[in-house]
């Protein structure tokens, strides 16, 4: 405060700082303190709410305003890989002001891989599927437009019919790029139109691979991760970071109803596809021969061994999906550098890993070297003593038949990953949510021991026990942890097999409609279901027989 200002004009600029801090707090988003997974890990600030331009217009007012508002404006920080993205990531931490404020740092991995920027014809036909798929689309919602009443007609119909004939025109052009001559010699449209489309796919993936070659550079030259990793060690208040399986323009971005016809009538958008680098979600899914090389994979070890090496804890760590179908020798450093990615993670507070959908049908589970690749990394990021949240949902990398026919039991299906909980002790852990995960008995019981009186929720959702082993002894110990925690805790369990779970499951069907045509409230159901219930209040103490005891006798 300046003591030579008149007493009676002093305004609430002159408050302390600290009182300034206060009172543009409640200006500030809550939702992004939390060092707990929530559902805005993926988004951004809402930049048109009424307190975000507040804060926007008290920056503007003074110098003190100034100093005090900008550490609220910049929660979130986006980084993609590109050299524009990162150095504007460089540049902003450098503001001391600016960096303050970040707390989560969200990293896309989408990539262009060297196997479609070298094959102009695997390229051609990533594309051309997306294309074919819209124009089915188009045909599907116009197909009974003779039997909708008038008032019933959305009233761009004939934009959605025109759109089917664009699209088909598209992929003329395309189908025979680049082998062929020009598209004159396709029948169809007008020869003028079938060449500008070709010329677009010609100079779009000329741009597509000089793209790829400056992702590629970035990161095998290791300056995407130092940049990054010196960014984030400057960021005082970080809380989280995420890596996201995002892409700025994805093929799902135009099959909705509303956008179906933006690629027939916006030549710049098709563009922007056509350059646009891959979720992992699209390279890791079969969809392109060969297979892909996704470098970004390398980043989920190397950016914390260098954020650690910065003398930088990480608090949390989300990864929204890991690969499912190749690329796990990507997930490991050298063998002399396991213990400094586990390491990287010693203090980290909550850790969140995703296997994503289940993209492609799995017949039998990856190779034990692959599975050892992953189980070591889930370890080494589960080595914190102080962790209070774990999220592990492994639904990608589940097996699926394609049938409900029982050729293998239900605890099979899932991944063994139990073995990474295997010489972890969690004494501070408040939340676990596991899924789609198998166990053996002895791995079961240890993580439920392994687990401190902190605990606030547990969520167990198609976990299975394998290799004959039993649910009873598990429960017993998870009760004594649970009843021992004094702030109470939330207990749930779905869908579990193995052990006498496997006794109380709906017999499965070889057809499958008469496997969905069991009703809801059958026999069959209402037993599965009550002795979920039944193991939930036994472990919260609400009963004191242990279900699974009687059935595993």
């Amino acid at each position: 405060m300046n003591a030579h200002r008149d007493p009676l004009c002093l305004s609430v600029a002159d408050l302390p700082g600290d009182i300034l801090r206060e009172i543009f707090d409640h200006f500030a988003d809550e939702s992004y303190r939390d060092r707990r997974f929530g559902a805005r890990h993926n988004s951004q600030p809402d930049t048109e709410n009424d307190e975000f331009k507040t804060l926007q217009a008290l920056r503007l007012v003074c110098r003190s305003f100034y100093e005090v508002a900008s550490p609220f404006l910049t929660p979130v920080v986006r980084v993609r890989i590109n050299p524009e993205s990162l150095d504007r990531v460089d540049q902003l931490t450098k503001n001391p002001l600016i960096a303050a404020s970040v707390r989560i740092v969200q990293i896309s991995v989408a990539y262009r891989p060297k196997e479609l920027a070298e094959n102009p014809s695997a390229y051609r036909d990533l594309h051309m599927r997306t294309v074919r798929s819209l124009e089915r689309s188009c045909e599907w919602h116009t197909e009974f437009l003779d039997e909708i009443p008038e008032d019933e007609l959305e009233g761009d119909e004939d934009q959605v019919l025109e759109a089917v004939q664009t699209y088909a025109t598209m992929a003329q052009a395309w189908r025979h790029w680049p082998d062929k001559g020009p598209s004159s010699s396709i029948e169809g449209a007008a020869d003028s139109e079938k060449d500008s489309y070709r010329d677009l796919l010609s100079q779009s993936f000329e741009e597509y691979r000089r793209l790829q070659q400056e992702q590629e550079q970035l990161l095998t030259s290791g300056t995407f991760v130092a940049t990054l990793a010196a960014s984030i060690a400057r960021l005082p208040s970080l809380r989280a970071i995420y890596f996201l399986d995002e892409a700025d323009v994805s093929p799902d971005d135009f099959d909705g109803r509303d956008t179906l016809t933006v690629l027939a009538n916006d030549r710049d958008r098709v563009r922007q596809l056509l350059t646009a680098p891959h979720t992992w979600t699209v390279l890791d899914s079969k969809s392109i021969d060969p297979e892909p090389d996704i470098l970004p994979v390398k980043l989920l070890w190397q950016l914390p061994m260098a954020i650690h090496s910065h003398g930088t804890p990480i608090p949390a760590f989300s990864i929204a999906r890991i690969p499912i179908l190749g690329n796990f020798s990507h997930l490991c450093p050298s063998d002399n550098a396991w213990s400094s990615l586990a390491s990287a993670f010693s203090a980290t507070e909550s850790v969140h890993v995703s296997a994503g959908n289940r993209g492609v049908i799995r017949h039998e589970h990856m190779p034990q070297e692959s599975q050892t690749h992953l189980s070591s990394y889930i370890s080494a990021l589960l080595s914190s003593p102080s962790i209070q949240t774990i999220h592990i949902d492994l639904y990608g990398l589940t097996l699926n038949t394609g049938s409900r026919r029982r050729t293998r039991k239900i605890s099979e299906r899932f991944n063994p990953i139990g073995s990474v909980f295997t010489g972890h002790r969690f004494p501070n852990l408040k939340e676990l949510v596991l899924s789609e995960a198998t166990f053996t008995q002895e791995e079961l019981e240890h993580l439920f021991d392994a687990l401190g009186t902190k605990l606030q929720r547990i969520y167990i959702y198609s976990i299975g026990v394998s290799n004959g082993g039993q649910w009873a002894r598990a429960l017993d110990i998870l009760r004594e942890r649970v009843m021992a925690s004094p702030k109470g805790c939330t207990v749930s369990f779905s869908s579990m097999c193995g052990g006498g779970f496997e006794k109380v499951r709906p017999e499965e069907k070889e057809d499958l409609d008469e496997w969905w045509a069991i009703p809801q409230e059958s026999p069959e159901n209402e037993r599965e279901r009550n002795t979920l219930q039944g193991a939930s209040k036994y472990v919260l103490g609400e009963k004191e027989v242990n279900p699974l005891a009687e059935l595993e006798m």
